[in-house]
């Protein structure tokens, strides 16, 4: 989804609502806010038969935690990106899911996985269905098997689910794996005010509403924890 072909405001709606429904129980554990666009975003994008292995514990990988927490979502969560990339192979080769993502932060953690996927005479990783998603810089070795390499900012969310959803169509068709770059927001740059505005600017979305809106995120929030108490 890309917002200069301009989403409806149902689904630009739905996205700003499942951002506010992560902030909000970010807020409860008292976790650092404004990585709820890569959460979403990625999550939104992957069908239900799909998984995600989340390796590390920083930012927007935790955030993809709480987000499948709220509405759903089949996450693995690994010590490092070697065994997240094993996690994903052993799911992608073994059939149960069509599409594995695996996250890392950071620009460094993917390095030796890549190294690894082009050794020998027929890489490792070669047409299965795998998407990376890294923090900051994309680097590859130049024999790398990686068959689409995107890159987005990382606080906004139509363009993280609009990249994974081109992604994953080259995965449907047997290409693979591919890797998408999350650029770092820049300090003091808000994921759901940019989806906001964005909105008011295309009449979809006024004051009243986005209150509205939040307050069903809080409520629902609200709820979730009850259960778990």
């Amino acid at each position: 989804m890309s917002h200069h072909a301009t989403a409806t405001a149902a689904q630009r709606t739905d996205l700003l609502h499942r951002m506010l429904l992560v902030r909000r129980l970010e807020e409860h554990r008292a976790i650092r806010t404004g990585d709820e666009a890569v959460a979403v975003g990625l999550l939104s994008a992957l069908g239900p038969q799909d998984a995600l292995v989340a390796a590390g514990h920083g930012g927007a990988w935790r955030a993809v935690g709480a987000a499948a927490q709220l509405f759903g979502g089949d996450v693995t969560a690994a010590h490092n990106p070697a065994e997240a990339w094993e996690t994903a192979r052993a799911m992608a080769r073994g059939g149960r899911r069509r599409i594995v993502a695996v996250c890392a932060p950071g620009p460094g953690p993917l390095a030796g996985v890549f190294a690894g996927l082009s050794a020998g005479p027929v890489p490792a990783a070669a047409c299965l269905p795998v998407l990376f998603c890294r923090g900051d810089r994309l680097e590859t070795p130049d024999c790398s098997p990686i068959a689409t390499v995107l890159s987005v900012a990382g606080d906004d969310v139509e363009a993280v689910a609009g990249a994974v959803t081109t992604e994953i169509s080259t995965l449907r068709v047997a290409a693979g794996p591919c890797l998408l770059g999350v650029r770092t927001p820049r300090p003091g740059h808000d994921p759901v005010a940019l989806l906001a505005a964005r909105m008011h600017t295309d009449h979809q979305l006024d004051d009243n509403a986005l209150r509205a809106i939040d307050r069903d995120a809080a409520a629902q929030v609200e709820a979730v924890l009850r259960r778990h108490r």
